[in-house]
């Protein structure tokens, strides 16, 4: 009896001993998107990613969300085209979610697998773009900030970094002259790996990170001579994420503030909306916003509604200044690792532009094939999620032929 008890006894030991090393598992570096997410994750995890995250600040919906028109019972001949042709595009790639719109009415909406409307997809990089939303409702808030500011003087954390001695302007064009960001490792710079290692203190502190990797980058190891802010479009996540120290100034939660009390209810979610944050409370702002596919929608037609703003007002006037090209991309020249935004032709304040199927279309980026296309001329937004890059190529076709 002794000897079933003592058996009893072990096996229960094992189970919770098995239970609890799953329940701990240990989490990835918030705002190490892409770099280090896939030791996490697999397939729609990667991209629904909200659950993996400690630190989470959530803007609630509005009392009243933007409203769209849908379009339901016969689309027509040319609707049924378009439908046909989406369905053919979203089963043919790994998409798990795709919603098409046109002069404010939603035209497809369509999901795979486990996830639905209601699921905060990760936006990845596309955060850069909201990031570059938020800076705009900061310059229209505050007089003391605008875009030519020296980013040290509104936080000393930045002091002594590269991004903290570009201007706002520069940061937003990655342009700050800090090190590369590289193919390989999810836009952070040679010497980045430790960035989704837990045992570095990165992994939990944004100034840290900006302190650790805000070096310059070298023009020529010969001489000595570095790349100047201002001058060179490189990719980046260290410029996007010193800004969230620039908006956050002296108050951690600055950004989020901003964000929420000013620029969330102008585009009037309908579900809740998220950022991961540090320990301190600093917004990871390249890459961690997350949402609903439909709000990814309200986003991109704000943007849209902004772009064709009659008003003239200050925000409008920011957003069409961001989704025009304000500096050319010519990053193949550093070298394949160096190489982003192969489809694009210059860059804006956290939005691509000159598209190379669609010039006058404006994108949204994101790692895992996340993708918003924007054309203000027709009127047409697309938003695509996916789980892989493959899904690409396809969508751009689609959206240059659309």
């Amino acid at each position: 009896m002794k000897k079933n008890s003592a058996l009893i006894m072990l096996v229960v030991v094992f189970l919770l001993s098995t239970h609890n090393s799953f329940a701990q598992r240990p989490l990835p570096a918030e705002g190490a998107q892409p770099h280090g997410i896939k030791n996490f994750c697999a397939g729609v995890s990667c991209v629904d990613s909200l659950w993996m995250y400690k630190r989470i600040y959530k803007s609630e919906p509005a009392m009243l969300p933007y409203s769209f028109e849908r379009v339901t019972g016969d689309r027509g001949f040319f609707g049924r085209i378009l439908s046909s042709k989406a369905d053919t595009i979203f089963d043919a790639n790994p998409i798990i979610a795709m919603m098409l719109i046109e002069k404010n009415k939603i035209l497809y909406e369509r999901y795979k697998g486990s996830v639905n409307s209601q699921t905060a997809f990760a936006g990845f990089s596309m955060t850069k773009s909201i990031a570059s939303l938020t800076v705009g409702q900061a310059v229209c808030e505050n007089s003391n900030i605008n875009l030519d500011v020296k980013s040290s003087s509104l936080n000393n954390l930045l002091s002594g970094s590269v991004q903290g001695d570009a201007t706002i302007r520069q940061l937003l064009t990655m342009s700050s002259g800090g090190n590369r960001g590289t193919l390989s490792m999810g836009g952070w710079p040679v010497g980045g790996e430790n960035i989704g290692n837990s045992n570095y203190a990165g992994y939990k502190s944004i100034p840290t990170l900006i302190k650790d990797h805000g070096g310059r980058q070298l023009l020529n190891s010969s001489s000595g001579e570095s790349v100047q802010s201002g001058v060179e479009f490189s990719y980046k996540n260290t410029d996007y994420a010193a800004l969230s120290l620039v908006l956050s100034g002296q108050s951690p939660d600055g950004f989020f503030k901003i964000f929420n009390s000013g620029l969330a209810p102008l585009v009037g979610f309908e579900n809740p909306v998220y950022w991961v944050h540090d320990e301190h409370g600093y917004t990871h702002t390249s890459t961690s916003f997350h949402a609903s596919l439909i709000d990814w929608g309200r986003l991109a037609q704000f943007i849209l509604n902004k772009i064709n703003d009659k008003t003239d007002s200050c925000l409008s006037r920011y957003i069409r200044d961001a989704t025009k090209t304000q500096i050319k991309n010519k990053s193949s020249a550093h070298g394949s690792n160096f190489y982003s935004g192969s489809n694009f032709g210059g860059y804006g304040f956290g939005f691509w532009t000159e598209n190379h199927k669609k010039p006058k279309a404006i994108y949204m980026v994101g790692a895992n094939g996340q993708r918003i296309g924007i054309d203000p001329n027709s009127e047409k937004v697309m938003v695509v999620i996916s789980t892989d890059d493959s899904s690409v190529r396809d969508i751009f076709n689609f959206f240059g032929q659309w």
